[in-house]
């Protein structure tokens, strides 16, 4: 059964980053439609495969868009259409990570690299949540003074702006965090493709960037793309190998 909690508004703490804003902290392993970074104070780019990606660099996906990263720690980030996303912290230490994104609009799916369980701090927030993930794979969408979460894998600590937070451990349940809501709903998985556009476009996805569920929507069917709306090459050797075994780090489809 898929269940939904619904949390209320809160606030999360953060942990300033000793990272400088032209660390390398990723790059950009395939990209469909128009992808911009903006590295304040050097103008918008617009990324292509192969771009690196940076501390503090502000991600835009336009509408029908999408961006697949890799970062250096091997964990995975995607950001969907008419989504902006702020890789706010990095830092990448004795083999473990401590990182924020912030997203601001849109949706993004990030997915943990699961090769060292409990060491790993990672969050995602929002202007209305905080989620703090290890060695995860999420769904997160943010729309005005809403966001809806959704685990795939692993667990996460969901947290309302101004206290209180629910602690995920079963796969295909999720979370809305809104202004005065409060209690539990059950969803049908048409309307998990409403809140989570991600699950239907998997097939879009490399391998490595898929869930292990699509929690019972129903995909799309379309070819992979590496970028400005291309036919898809073939895969890299690594997304050969998660395409036989079922995805990086066992996030596969």
């Amino acid at each position: 059964m898929i269940r939904y909690l619904f949390l209320g508004l809160a606030v999360a703490s953060a942990v300033a980053s000793p990272a400088t804003s032209a660390e390398q902290i990723g790059s950009a392993f395939a990209i469909t439609g128009s992808v911009t970074g903006e590295l304040r104070p050097s103008p918008v780019r617009a990324l292509s495969p192969g771009s690196d990606i940076h501390f503090k660099e502000h991600i835009r996906a336009r509408p029908a868009a999408n961006g697949q990263f890799r970062l250096i720690d091997g964990s995975h980030l995607v950001v969907g259409a008419g989504s902006d996303v702020v890789l706010d912290e990095f830092v990448y230490k004795a083999g473990a990570v401590r990182a924020r994104l912030k997203l601001t609009k849109g949706t993004l799916r990030f997915l943990g690299s699961g090769n060292r369980p409990g060491q790993d701090r990672v969050s995602i927030t929002t202007p209305v949540a905080t989620v703090g993930i290890r060695g995860t794979a999420v769904d997160v969408t943010h729309s005005p003074n809403r966001t809806a979460f959704l685990l795939l894998h692993g667990s996460a600590q969901v947290c309302r702006r101004g206290g209180g937070c629910r602690m995920i451990t079963e796969p295909c349940t999720g979370v809305i965090v809104t202004r005065g809501v409060s209690g539990v709903d059950r969803r049908s998985p048409a309307e998990l493709a409403s809140d989570f556009p991600l699950l239907a476009q998997q097939p879009r996805l490399w391998p490595s960037f898929r869930a292990e569920s699509v929690c019972g929507v129903s995909p799309v069917v379309n070819p992979p793309e590496r970028g400005g709306g291309k036919s898809a090459q073939s895969p890299s050797d690594g997304d050969k190998e998660a395409a036989v075994s079922g995805g990086h780090g066992g996030y596969g489809y």
